[in-house]
């Protein structure tokens, strides 16, 4: 992950898409722990903390 922030860092980029994240699930659970995180709602994309 450090180094997909360093190279959109390198490319100027505003943000790090790390893939989607499934609740419960314990193989992605890490991606829990890296904030802020933002979440497709019905109304949107929210902040989620």
């Amino acid at each position: 992950i450090l180094d997909h922030i360093e190279k959109a860092r390198m490319l100027g980029l505003p943000f790090v898409y790390l893939g989607y994240w499934v609740s419960g699930s314990r193989k992605m659970d890490y991606k829990s722990r890296f904030t802020p995180q933002e979440r497709l709602t019905p109304e949107g994309w929210v902040r989620a903390y």
